[in-house]
């Protein structure tokens, strides 16, 4: 066999290999959900507990609120 059929089988074996893989791939995508299917806020706060979305101080505090995701807050 010369190179040319040795290259030749080679590419049919990759392709051989290849299209159940990638027909399989298609028909079970990966789900990308977290299992953990909560929502969180996270708010930056001044000293005076008041949200803030800008500041110059280092000083800040952070609230970080939790809820499942089926529950809704008004």
């Amino acid at each position: 066999m010369n190179k040319k059929q040795i290259l030749a089988i080679l590419i049919f074996i990759v392709l051989l290999i290849s299209v159940p893989v990638t027909i399989y791939l298609v028909r079970h995508p990966q789900i990308l959900k977290s299992k953990a299917d909560f929502v969180s806020n996270i708010e930056f706060l001044d000293a005076g507990g008041n949200a803030v979305t800008v500041t110059s101080s280092a000083n800040v505090k952070l609230r970080i609120k939790h809820q499942p995701s089926g529950i809704i807050s008004i």
